[in-house]
């Protein structure tokens, strides 16, 4: 795994940092250069005594010539079935079964890979871990996947459908301005989610049109947040909580229809979008502070 020493981010392959701009030394440069010419060593000069025996010069022995490129996959040494890195340059990817966990960050800026194969033996995808993959167009989750980390596919920007199992847990201590899993995925057409978490679509500026089903109590802080497409969102009666900031800066919603079921809206939940008060139900008993622009 390699980070830039000047301000920390993770690298894959590349001459300068996309970061910073930093000029950076990777191993597969130090590595790539051609071994050293060894020096030959001049044969004995012949002797004419016949009591003198000469022994034969010995024959070149051949060094061994590294390449310059990292293995494709990196593990955890202590449990090899849990993936930490991805080195590679491929457009596809296939992660090869026997994984259980891909680790946070494992592919963080790999921007060359397109699609990837998750076997079956995964059952958890930590933090971040496909963050950056700004050309991953296609990836299939496992059924039985339990865990989902925090931004796992934060600005990947080619990514336009994905679904997300059944099965999987809520992460825990999640806070608004922590990365949802599609946040800054720009391309993001239609995701099924078994439920919502903040900052879910923050970002997601192609997201037209979404359904809250009956799995979801509240609308999450931030949950789309900046989704500026956005222009019909149907509520499941089970929606008690509007949270702060869940619809801000969705300039194309203009009409939505808001349960009875709910009771309370959050400072800046509608702030910035054509929305009036006035579509709130008489369920409502709390409005926080600019949770719309005309208040």
């Amino acid at each position: 795994m390699n980070f830039c020493p000047e301000c920390g981010t993770k690298v894959k392959g590349f001459k300068f940092c996309p970061e910073c701009g930093y000029k950076l030394v990777l191993p597969t440069e130090q590595d790539a250069a051609p071994a050293p010419t060894p020096t030959p060593t001049p044969a004995p000069t012949p002797v004419s005594d016949p009591a003198v025996k000469v022994a034969p010069a010995s024959a070149p022995v051949d060094k061994p010539v590294f390449g310059g490129s990292l293995p494709e996959f990196e593990y955890d040494e202590s449990d090899e079935t849990i993936l930490t890195d991805y080195n590679g340059v491929a457009r596809r990817v296939v992660i090869p079964d026997g994984v259980t966990r891909i680790d946070s960050y494992a592919f963080m800026n790999a921007r060359t890979v397109e699609e990837i194969v998750i076997p079956d033996s995964v059952v958890a995808i930590g933090d971040n871990a496909f963050e950056g993959c700004s050309a991953l167009k296609h990836i299939e989750l496992p059924l039985d996947l339990e865990e989902l980390g925090l931004g796992v596919f934060k600005d990947c920007t080619a990514l336009e459908d994905v679904t997300v199992p059944d099965g999987i847990e809520y992460p825990d201590f999640i806070e608004i301005g922590e990365d949802g899993w599609f946040e800054g995925c720009t391309a993001l057409k239609h995701a099924s989610v078994p439920f919502l978490i903040d900052g879910i679509f923050s970002g997601c500026t192609s997201l037209k049109r979404f359904v809250v089903d009956d799995s979801n109590d509240r609308i999450p802080a931030g949950a789309f947040r900046g989704c500026t497409a956005l222009w019909e969102v149907i509520m499941s009666d089970t929606v008690e909580v509007i949270e702060e900031e869940a619809f801000m800066n969705c300039t194309a919603l203009r009409d939505v229809e808001i349960p009875d079921s709910v009771v309370e809206v959050e400072e800046r939940a509608f702030q910035n979008t054509p929305l009036s008060i006035d579509i709130l139900p008489d369920s409502v008993e709390t409005v926080g502070e600019d949770a719309f622009d005309d208040m």
